[in-house]
């Protein structure tokens, strides 16, 4: 078992597996909204807006066990004028994509279990 359906198993373990879906969804929502956003920050060089929301994500990520995620976030958050960059932002992207894929993943498993 990877480390991302760990990650599931636990959350899954402590919440109804349907509210750990939806975390999962409103995550993914947030992200949408918010690498378009930070990029906008960034180029306007609005780097209190790109910290504010980068914590705000930090946590979002952390708390569904997308560390990596989350330490980016956490870079950008203490140090945005640096860290808010395009390859940061890719990589944010990039990482949730693969994340997200494994939760659908673990949720298939996890339904052929339950069938």
């Amino acid at each position: 078992m990877n480390v991302a359906h760990k990650n599931f198993d636990t959350l899954s373990q402590l919440l109804d597996r349907e509210v750990v879906q939806e975390i999962i969804t409103i995550y993914e929502q947030q992200l949408r909204e918010a690498i378009p956003q930070l990029k906008i920050y960034s180029k306007g060089q609005q780097f209190s807006d790109a910290s504010k929301l980068a914590h705000k994500l930090k946590s979002s990520a952390m708390n569904i066990g997308a560390k990596e995620v989350g330490q980016i976030f956490l870079s950008i958050e203490k140090n945005p004028t640096e860290n808010c960059t395009d390859i940061n932002l890719d990589k944010i992207s990039s990482l949730s994509k693969s994340y997200l894929a494994e939760f659908q993943s673990w949720k298939k498993m996890q339904a052929s279990k339950a069938a």
